[in-house]
């Protein structure tokens, strides 16, 4: 099995970007571009991402270190994904995940409703 990484900002504020640094937005935009270029070529069949959340899904209330979405929904915020939009999580290849993750020890949280925020929707919609 062949893998590929790729780290990517969730970079929100680059649509705000001032007139006279519209070229640090183009940069962020063309990068994005290149990158869903490999994404497309790789043509991969399962994509795991990490992001933040932002108070968006989790709050001090309930705030995990780690949290597997095995359902998740986007959470709106920024234009990326309404909400109320599903992601489309492979429930059974995330359980799996949640119980590799947990038998090698780490205290991880699992969530069937998770919100994903910008931090997760942002890069997904450049790439994908």
């Amino acid at each position: 099995m062949t893998v590929k990484l790729i780290c990517a900002s969730h970079s929100p504020l680059m649509e705000f970007a001032s007139p006279q640094e519209k070229y640090k937005e183009q940069k962020v935009r063309d990068t994005f571009a290149q990158l869903a270029k490999e994404v497309e070529a790789y043509n991969p069949t399962l994509i795991i991402t990490f992001g933040p959340d932002h108070f968006n899904g989790f709050f001090y209330d309930l705030m995990p270190s780690f949290c597997v979405g095995i359902r998740a929904t986007a959470a709106g915020d920024w234009d990326y994904g309404k909400i109320d939009n599903k992601i489309d999580v492979p429930e059974d290849n995330a359980l799996n995940l949640l119980r590799k993750v947990l038998d090698e020890g780490v205290d991880v949280a699992y969530s069937y409703r998770m919100q994903a925020d910008h931090g997760v929707t942002l890069p997904l919609h450049f790439l994908c």
